[in-house]
């Protein structure tokens, strides 16, 4: 979508109607700053993408979900 004028109409488009149907978003496969910084104007689209992080085993998330205890 960054390089593509067609491709930029048609995501702002699927965000859009989306939002006006209050259905949730998750922008998929954000690599780059550049995409980040393109997607910042939709604040209500989540995100996930080796930029945000990388994969993880499943263990390691459940660990990472679970409330943490500071100063323990």
């Amino acid at each position: 979508m960054l390089t593509d004028q067609q491709a930029a109409v048609i995501v702002d488009a699927i965000i859009s109607l989306c939002s006006g149907l209050n259905i949730k978003v998750v922008a998929e496969g954000i690599e780059t700053t550049g995409q980040l910084a393109s997607l910042r104007r939709y604040p209500e689209l989540l995100i996930q993408g080796y930029l945000i992080g990388k994969p993880q085993p499943k263990d390691r998330l459940y660990h990472l979900s679970q409330p943490q205890r500071l100063g323990v």
